[in-house]
């Protein structure tokens, strides 16, 4: 007879520390739509969720700790759901699903996202931590995808995994700064142009058959 086991029951002291910090994150993802990332503070946060300065340190040591934790819970949900919904085959089909339903996210708040982006990309701490893992996480699975293209006979071999990821990488970054370099993110732009980009650097076989999808763009 299998044993089911059961998750330790949290402490009240883990509840409301749960809690503090949920309150934490629903004003701070306000205000920095309200006001902006640099003109919201931790004291006027601290002032809006109801909780001393000091508990909203405790939670999070800095402001960018604090927006990168605001969005990395949503970003997750964008990458779970694009990747429930990718196409099953073309792998050019299924990078671009990818990258414009990323690109959605950010063009929803460019303002917002020009401050996550910057400061993501050099936070240190268990917040950087965080983001280092989430991003290795999707470009295993995107390194993945690829050597399934090349095993279906779609594009011609890479060299490993992560050279392939490391190169849809630089596209897919050059793709977000390009967008948010622009008073607005024009997401269909810049999918075309990292799809350029990734079909320069992972050719087709010579004997592919195009999809119904390009097929039909070409005609």
């Amino acid at each position: 007879m299998a044993t089911t086991v059961q998750s330790p029951k949290k402490t009240r002291r883990q509840i409301q520390k749960e809690e503090t910090r949920s309150i934490i994150l629903k004003s701070a993802y306000k205000l920095f739509a309200d006001h902006g990332y640099e003109k919201t503070t931790m004291r006027e946060l601290a002032k809006d969720s109801g909780i001393a300065l000091g508990t909203a340190f405790k939670h999070f040591p800095d402001k960018s700790s604090l927006l990168t934790a605001a969005f990395e819970e949503d970003i997750q949900k964008v990458l779970e759901q694009a990747i429930g919904s990718l196409p099953d085959r073309d792998i050019y089909l299924q990078l671009r699903h990818l990258v414009r339903a990323i690109y959605n996210f950010y063009a929803k708040d460019p303002a917002l996202s020009r401050a996550l982006v910057k400061e993501a990309l050099f936070i240190d701490g268990p917040a950087g931590d965080i983001i280092k893992v989430q991003a290795m996480r999707f470009l295993t699975g995107v390194g993945n995808l690829l050597q399934e293209a090349v095993e279906r006979g779609e594009i011609q071999p890479i060299e490993t995994v992560l050279d392939a990821a490391t190169g849809f990488w630089s596209f897919y970054l050059l793709g977000i700064i390009t967008g948010l370099s622009e008073p607005q993110f024009n997401v269909e732009q810049q999918v075309a142009f990292v799809d350029k980009l990734l079909k320069k650097h992972f050719p087709k076989m010579d004997n592919h058959i195009e999809s119904n999808d390009e097929a039909a763009g070409s005609v």
